[in-house]
């Protein structure tokens, strides 16, 4: 139809595609039509699987249209290249689905999928192109045979032989079952490596098309998804998937499981191919049934798949964390917030009954190994004390100064426990043992620049293990010889992930729950994997979309675990000063109103709900002419940056990259900054406003995060957890210039509006934050001192600059939002309010002010959590 240039957006500065329709069709006003209509097709969709059209207008007669620019390959391309592997095909064929689905959300039927309408770009994303034979549907079916004949004559096929739906072929209506059928015929392609119907000629095509048998699949295909695709194929309407969405929902459960689904019962399947009310009403609880067992076979990881345990709730509180199992089987000990103070529990297995045995706040109990007592860490305060009480109640005992948790040696003679220190400006930590009654400490390791927690004796007594906690560099399972202290790392694929407290199964082995990666740990899935000390055999057990933090082992074959459900949302508040005086709101400290937040139209303007679901949807941040809040999310299955208008409710998917993409932030000039893994390890990245261009900024080769910029665009200021310089860091927006400000553990930096310094978070370890500032022409760490008790989302400025934001615990125990005056050299504690107008009765993830401060977006979280027991697990002795 025509010709399409690379060009230049000279008004945005970003590179664009011009198509152009050839100028011997101007006149054919069907084929101008066509032009037209597939432009408003595109440009009617905000999607990021569909390519976008910026522009279509005409110039000396000849009609143009603007769409974005992509590099990269189509997926014809790469079939000839050789086979993609499977988890590729999940992927493709899945961001394929999503952009059919957007588009027949919006009455719009492609009519011409295929190959070479796929595209893959060189940043991973996967684009629909190509919507020239698009037909737009009023009532879901559209008659297509006149429109036919009309394009016949002109010259033009409707839809491509060997990739049409039947019906399309015979001129019958057409609806978007017709997309799913050429859906089908693309992920057979990529399954089988040929067309399933592509012959030498188009009659011939045709031909195979109506009447012919589906061609074999290789025998190494996994049969589920094989099944999936001749459902997709079927030349029965009524027996052909339905919806493109659900081929989309049924790949991201089975890729977003890390594993296959050679045990998905054939009644899912069939699920997908029954009308929407009885799809609607059964469709998630299969999807779910999907992803529970997709994760136990094994298909993706090619591991002996293993019978998934039986998994079953033990308590229903929804505040219930820490679990620990007694050595006969018999008791669960775990931490509860019950009654609004986390105290030890006891729990009889057999009968149900639950009990409090401390006074709290209390949480980490460990049975002795008789059952006869248990240790655990009073949390009160600034530090933590190691405890132990009669596992038949009474008054406990001191052990442990400042000692985060410990552990009973199978002999019952001494404890392990880990104390967090700094030294030298990085956080520390410390593994040392005491007798059972609290005497005679004695060190057994250290590990500079790394915080660990949940030390654990091996059966033999010889080794204690640890798990690095999230605030270290790295995550990785450290086993430490009690005698000798030499410690030994164990990188298993729970290097990929956090990881929960290991539980021994052996003298040389352990179980080790990891949930997705440290970025992905709001909502993301978690398998359970057995892990030898020596070799790389670390073998999956099973997967669980909710389990997270602590479990231990119940007996000979159950494990006791910890179960999270996490849901965050968005709320936009209008209204927010950043110097009037406080209308609403408790001081926490104090009556002074200097430097405060006010938001003196807030309580008119209420919270309004802009996200909802049971997504994480986290760290919003407002373009710099305040239109759009950027956020992380895993609604797609996948943690991405996601745009929305709070004016209009649009939505829209900045990356889609396979890696994980999160922490949002802006260029002065309006360019996106954020955080991601592609390289295998978090940098920096820099991408034009609609997420296009991705540019990698940092070389850090270990973990930048949490970047933000200077008012000029000069500086990007990032964390960095490098082994050998961690802490804040700034960097040229051109990627030069790399210097260290602030050593040390710290993290969430922020830059002042004034570009003179940044905030940031530091002295990282059990209930005990510091807020500082620093300035980032020299790097001087300002006197200026803020302890936080808990650590919540991103700190921020107010946008005049006059004051703080950050999050710290409500005598309720929500999160919330406090503000304090930033006055170098000066005590402000007094002065620390809460932000008034925000009675959100949820806890406060992360925040955001728009600029100048008239409104703030506020991520807003609940989490149940319960106790599971897994039964039918190979725990070992």
């Amino acid at each position: 139809m025509g010709e399409v240039y690379r060009g230049r957006d000279l008004a945005l500065g970003r590179p664009v595609a011009i198509k152009v329709l050839a100028a011997d069709l101007g006149d054919d006003a069907a084929l101008v039509a066509r032009f037209e209509r597939e432009a408003r097709a595109v440009a009617s969709l905000s999607h990021p699987n569909v390519v976008a059209i910026h522009h279509l207008g005409q110039e000396s007669g000849r009609w143009y249209a603007v769409t974005e620019l992509l590099t990269g390959q189509t997926l014809r391309a790469r079939l000839a290249q050789g086979p993609i592997s499977l988890r590729k095909q999940l992927r493709i064929g899945a961001a394929v689905a999503r952009g059919l689905a957007a588009a027949h959300a919006r009455g719009i039927i492609h009519r011409d999928l295929k190959p070479e309408n796929v595209f893959l770009t060189e940043d991973g994303q996967v684009k629909v192109l190509d919507f020239g034979l698009v037909r737009w549907s009023d009532t879901g079916a559209l008659r297509t045979s006149g429109e036919a004949a009309t394009l016949t004559q002109a010259g033009v096929i409707v839809g491509t032989p060997g990739y049409m739906s039947p019906e399309q072929a015979r001129g019958e209506a057409l609806d978007e079952r017709s997309d799913v059928f050429a859906l089908g015929c693309v992920l057979f392609e990529m399954v089988a490596g040929r067309p399933a119907f592509v012959r030498e000629t188009a009659v011939e095509s045709l031909v195979a098309l109506l009447q012919e048998d589906l061609p074999p699949f290789p025998p190494e295909a996994p049969p589920e998804l094989c099944e999936l695709v001749r459902n997709c194929l079927e030349r029965n309407l009524e027996r052909r998937v339905q919806k493109a969405h659900d081929v989309a929902l049924f790949l991201e459960a089975v890729a977003s499981a890390g594993s296959g689904a050679r045990a998905i019962p054939h009644e899912t399947l069939e699920l997908l191919r029954r009308g929407p009310a009885r799809r609607a009403a059964w469709l998630p609880w299969a999807l779910l049934a999907v992803a529970v067992v997709a994760g136990a076979a094994g298909w993706l990881l090619r591991e002996t798949p293993l019978p998934p345990p039986e998994l079953r709730y033990l308590t229903f509180a929804g505040n219930d964390r820490s679990p620990a199992g007694s050595p006969d089987g018999r008791l669960v000990a775990f931490a509860s917030e019950r009654g609004g103070r986390q105290r030890i529990w006891l729990k009889q297995v057999a009968s149900g009954d639950e009990t409090p045995l401390t006074e709290g706040p209390d949480d980490y109990p460990r049975f002795s190994p008789d059952g006869a007592s248990l240790v655990f860490a009073r949390t009160g305060g600034l530090t933590s004390v190691l405890m132990r009480v009669a596992a038949v109640g009474g008054e406990p005992r001191r052990l442990v100064e400042d000692a985060t948790d410990g552990d009973v040696s199978p002999d019952g003679q001494r404890i392990a426990f880990v104390r967090w220190r700094a030294e030298g400006g990085v956080m520390g930590s410390l593994l040392a043992s005491v007798a059972a009654d609290g005497t005679a400490e004695r060190e057994i390791a250290r590990f500079p620049g790394r915080t660990v927690l949940h030390p654990r004796w091996s059966p033999d007594g010889r080794h204690v293990a640890v798990v690095d906690s999230e605030e270290s560099p790295r995550m990785g399972l450290l086993v430490v010889d009690a005698g000798s202290g030499e410690a030994r790392e164990l990188t298993p694929a729970a290097r990929a992930g956090l990881l929960s407290a290991p539980v021994w199964s052996g003298d040389d082995e352990l179980l080790v729950a990891v949930t997705g990666s440290p970025a992905s740990r709001h909502g993301a899935a978690t398998r359970v994997v057995r892990q030898p000390l020596r070799g790389n055999g670390a073998r999956t057990l099973f997967w669980n979309a909710a389990l997270n933090g602590v479990m231990d082992r119940l007996g000979e074959r159950s494990l006791v675990l910890e179960a999270r459900i996490p849901r965050t949302e968005l709320l936009e508040v209008g209204g927010a000063s950043t110097a009037g005086e406080s209308t609403a709101g408790e001081s926490t400290a104090g009556d002074s109103t200097a430097g405060e937040s006010a938001a003196s139209e807030s309580a008119a303007a209420g919270p309004r709900l802009l996200t909802h679901g049971a997504s994480a949807d986290r760290q919003p941040v407002y373009s710099p002419d305040g239109g759009r809040v950027v956020f992380s999310s895993n609604r797609s299955g996948n943690l991405d940056l996601w745009a929305l208008e709070p004016a209009t409710g649009s939505l829209r998917r900045l990356t889609d990259h396979p890696a994980e993409d999160w922490d949002p932030a802006f260029l002065p000039d309006g360019r996106l900054l954020w955080s991601s893994n592609r390289t295998g390890h978090f940098e920096v990245w820099v991408a034009e406003p609609d997420g296009t261009g991705p540019r990698q900024v940092t070389r850090d080769g270990v973990r930048a995060e949490n970047p933000t910029a200077t008012r000029d665009g000069r500086w990007i200021v990032y964390n960095s957890r490098r082994d050998d310089r961690p802490g804040v860091w700034r960097i040229g927006a051109d990627g030069t210039g790399a210097t260290l400000l602030v050593p040390g553990i710290t993290r969430l930096p922020e830059v002042s509006p004034d570009g003179r310094h940044v905030l940031y978070l530091t002295d990282i370890r059990l209930d005990r934050l510091s807020l500082r500032a620093a300035r980032i022409a020299d790097g001087r760490v300002e006197d200026f001192v803020i302890p936080v008790s808990a650590e919540g989302g991103r700190v921020r400025w107010l946008p005049d600059g006059s004051a703080v934001a950050f999050t710290a615990p409500t005598p309720q125990g929500q999160l919330a939002i406090h503000t304090q005056p930033f006055r170098p050299g000066s005590d402000t504690t007094a002065e620390r309010r809460l932000l008034p107008g925000l009675d959100l009765q949820r806890s406060v993830d992360s925040f955001g002010f728009a600029p100048g401060g008239g409104r703030l977006c506020v991520s807003v979280s609940d989490q149940v959590s319960h106790l599971m027991l897994a039964e039918g697990v190979e725990v070992g002795r």
